[in-house]
C-alpha cells in the first residue's frame, strides 16, 4: 500500500500561512470585517480566523465560497 503524504510538511504550513495572509490582504482591500465576510461565504467566524491564520486546510468548496463572497479570483488569493 502506497505511503500517503502528510499535509503537515513545512511546504504545506507555509502555503496554508501564504493563503491565509492573500485572503486577510483581499478582505481588508474591499473593506469586509471577518464577520462579515463569514457570513457572506456561510461559513462560522471561527473558520474564517483559522484560514486567515494558516491553521486550517479548507476544502475548496470553502474557498470557493470565500472568493466569491471576496468578489475576486482564485489567483488573487493562491500563492504563485
Amino acid at each position: 500500500m502506497p505511503k500517503r503524504r502528510s499535509l503537515d510538511t513545512p511546504q504545506t504550513a507555509a502555503w496554508l500561512k501564504a493563503v491565509g495572509r492573500r485572503i486577510r490582504a483581499k478582505r481588508i482591500e474591499v473593506g469586509l470585517t471577518q464577520e462579515c465576510l463569514a457570513e457572506l461565504a456561510d461559513i462560522t467566524p471561527r473558520t474564517l480566523q483559522k484560514l486567515e491564520a494558516g491553521e486550517f486546510a479548507t476544502l475548496i468548496s470553502t474557498l470557493k465560497r470565500v472568493r466569491a463572497g471576496l468578489g475576486c479570483r482564485y489567483d488573487d488569493l493562491l500563492p504563485d
